[in-house]
């Protein structure tokens, strides 16, 4: 009986030991969250990762077991401190989270538990690096039109996620440029400031920003050249020469050898004399020689007008049309006769309707083409013949010649040109 005793005793007391030392309960750990600066150095403390356990006077211990390939990370497997290892890799251009798998297993000697969770460790970015700007130069013609656009202006950031924003400094010449501030464009703002002759170029300092919030940016000067381009002048070259400064005569078949150089008239015939076909042709020129061989003949005008004391009769008669022709060879107002007169061109000749009336003057006859002739070839021009369409009879047109008395009755040539400057 004694011995029964004995062994129930045994037994209850290897049960309670039994009991006492039964693992009954895994580690807690539930899912948490971390940050910390890209670069941050080795050592660098990112957390406490928690865990509990509800069996008494047990001991933790933390371990990574996934999420951490590149050794970034350690762990105090006694108190689950998180912490940098190796931030070689810790950047966050090229990851801004990790996820570790960490488990927390107690140290029971006989029935050791452990439990895992998912510890997110969120990358802050660091403004490492301001934008890069490096001087640059553009070039544009000048007189541009407003907005027209001049180029992109370059910069980069080597953080490529941040956006940068570019403005233009205020200085002399900014109130001319604009700038996208998004693209980075820049555009003529004003077109004043854009003439060659003012200005060969513009110079602005233009400022480029990223957007963190610790904002950093940079600077550089902007050069922008300006092209001379061939710009229109135009003048006006009017001449109504007198008897000393023109050159005029009247030469006719009559008397072939004869020559009027001073006359006040300047006038076409055809008629008979004596049962014979006589005929009057007049040649003129002007000195265009202050017209530049390059200029552009805009347009070309020659007035002529009734000679009022014409001693060949009191009005104009018959069919009188006639041509005005460019002369492309030399005469002699002195000498200039019906037997030398001078070799005219009929190209760009220009014909002019007959007077429909007796006192008619013709001002502002369009002879364009033949004045642009006369300025592009000087060498072969030496005026101009005036001749009947027709030169049978009867007929018979008034003119004033340069030496005529009364100035507003001479010849008179306006020309409208233009020279690219």
């Amino acid at each position: 009986m004694k011995t029964l005793k004995i062994i129930a005793i045994s037994l209850i007391l290897t049960l309670l030991l039994y009991s006492c030392n039964k693992n009954e309960y895994a580690p807690e750990i539930v899912d948490q969250e971390f940050s910390i600066e890209e670069n941050s150095p080795t050592g660098t403390i990112i957390g406490m990762v928690k865990a509990s356990d509800q069996d008494e006077d047990q001991s933790l211990a933390f371990e990574i077991v996934d999420g951490n390939d590149e050794g970034i990370w350690e762990i105090d497997p006694s108190r689950g401190t998180l912490l940098v290892g190796d931030p070689t890799n810790l950047d966050y251009e090229s990851i801004i989270q990790v996820v570790l798998v960490v488990t927390v297993s107690d140290e029971h000697k006989k029935e050791p538990l452990e439990s895992s969770a998912l510890v997110r460790v969120n990358i802050e970015d660091v403004n490492e690096f301001a934008p890069e700007i490096a001087p640059q130069a553009y070039t544009i013609d000048e007189n541009p039109n407003n907005g027209q656009e001049i180029g992109l202006v370059a910069a980069v950031d080597q953080e490529p996620h941040q956006t940068l924003t570019y403005q233009i400094l205020e200085s002399d010449d900014s109130e001319y440029i604009g700038i996208d501030s998004i693209t980075g464009m820049l555009s003529v703002l004003d077109s004043a400031g854009f003439d060659y002759e003012s200005s060969q170029s513009l110079t602005v300092t233009i400022s480029v920003s990223d957007d963190h919030e610790n904002s950093l940016s940079a600077t550089a000067e902007i050069t922008i050249n300006i092209n001379d381009i061939l710009e229109e002048t135009h003048y006006v070259f009017s001449f109504q020469p007198d008897g000393t400064s023109g050159k005029d005569a009247v030469f006719g078949s009559i008397v072939p050898d004869n020559n009027y150089e001073n006359s006040e008239d300047i006038h076409l015939y055809a008629w008979t004399h004596d049962g014979n076909l006589t005929v009057n042709r007049v040649v003129m020129d002007f000195d265009l020689s202050s017209i530049p061989p390059d200029a552009r003949i805009d347009r070309a005008y020659l007035s002529l007008f009734f000679n009022v004391t014409s001693a060949y009769g009191d009005g104009h008669v018959g069919e009188t049309s006639f041509n005005v022709q460019r002369i492309i060879s030399d005469w002699d107002e002195s000498t200039v006769s019906w037997n030398t007169q001078p070799t005219p061109t009929s190209v760009n000749q220009v014909s002019i309707a007959g007077a429909a009336q007796p006192y008619q003057n013709f001002p502002e006859m369009d002879i364009t083409a033949l004045i642009q002739d006369y300025i592009s070839d000087p060498v072969n021009s030496y005026g101009m013949l005036l001749k009947f369409v027709d030169e049978s009879p009867y007929k018979i047109l008034l003119l004033a010649s340069s030496d005529h008395s009364n100035e507003n009755y001479r010849p008179k040539l306006e020309v409208y040109y233009t020279i690219m400057e």
